[in-house]
């Protein structure tokens, strides 16, 4: 999408108080576009995907929206730390905030952000590859969502920060984050107590089926292990207290076999979808009720 093409939907509707602008690909626009023409909108939400050409004097433009409540700005190379810390000044007042795949941000930039926006709830941080963790020594109390899929380098210190601060959180999602150890999942049993929905696909090789456990205490209603070399039949058993379970992946789990689904059917009778790639066990007569939705993962 260039900025003639947006400018032009846009001028459809010239009578219409355009709150709302969301560019699915935004690869073509660019700083003079947000300049001169979004500036005249009175937006309350601005979602711009793969925002490629967006640099730091677009954050600046941001300026103009003192209603901004939620802002989606993703995959983009270009906004530095300039950029990133002119967030807090031109829209402190936003609920939502996803700058996933913005690969210059960085843990020092959270450390100036986050404490800033005291009314976000929901944060996507995905696919940003330089954050550690140590950037959520501050995070607002008021997040009850947060994101952080394929953070590669994420160390526990993000868990150990996100439970002493986010203990209203219901919504976290650490997969594809290979560095996080069973020490990191602690924040769970000590802190994050809420969660209602919880998602560790491609764990790496430091989490074990013990600190699975610590889900335990959570009244889970999805959960997603796909691909999570900890997952065995025993877990089953042991997770027994989480009846409130209505959709779980545990697709490419390899050392899950349909014995599994004996436990299922005891403990979860919540159960609505079950993801997995194990024909035994979508063949199993143990599963946990007639009204399941099984559904096979390709590979």
């Amino acid at each position: 999408t260039s900025d003639d093409e947006v400018q032009r939907i846009i001028a459809k509707r010239p009578e219409a108080k355009q709150e709302h602008l969301v560019i699915r690909n935004g690869s073509g626009v660019t700083d003079k576009f947000l300049i001169m023409h979004v500036n005249k909108l009175p937006l309350r939400l601005l979602a711009i995907d793969f925002a490629l050409q967006i640099t730091d004097d677009g954050i600046q433009t941001l300026r103009l929206f003192p209603d901004l409540e939620h802002m989606r700005l993703t995959t983009n190379h270009n906004i530095t730390h300039v950029g990133f810390q002119q967030l807090a000044n031109v829209c402190p007042n936003v609920k939502t905030l996803d700058l996933s795949y913005c690969s210059n941000l960085t843990d020092n930039e959270l450390l100036f952000l986050l404490p800033v926006f005291k009314s976000l709830t929901s944060l996507r941080l995905d696919g940003c590859p330089l954050l550690k963790g140590f950037g959520f020594e501050k995070a607002p109390h008021s997040l009850l969502d947060i994101s952080l899929k394929d953070c590669i380098h994420l160390e526990d210190e993000a868990l150990a920060h996100i439970g002493q601060r986010c203990n209203r959180l219901e919504v976290l999602d650490i997969s594809n984050c290979p560095v996080i150890t069973d020490l990191g999942l602690r924040a769970i049993r000590e802190s994050l107590h809420k969660l209602t929905d919880f998602g560790l696909d491609n764990s790496g090789p430091y989490v074990s089926a013990e600190a699975l456990l610590y889900l335990r205490i959570c009244p889970l209603r999805r959960l997603s292990l796909r691909n999570c070399g900890a997952v065995t039949d025993e877990f089953f058993n042991s997770l027994a207290l989480t009846n409130t379970l209505q959709e779980l992946d545990i697709s490419n789990c390899k050392r899950v076999t349909a014995a599994a689904m004996k436990p299922l059917k005891s403990f979860y009778q919540s159960l609505l979808a079950l993801v997995c790639d194990n024909t035994a066990i979508h063949q199993s007569p143990s599963l946990p009720n007639k009204h399941l939705l099984t559904y096979m993962t390709i590979h």
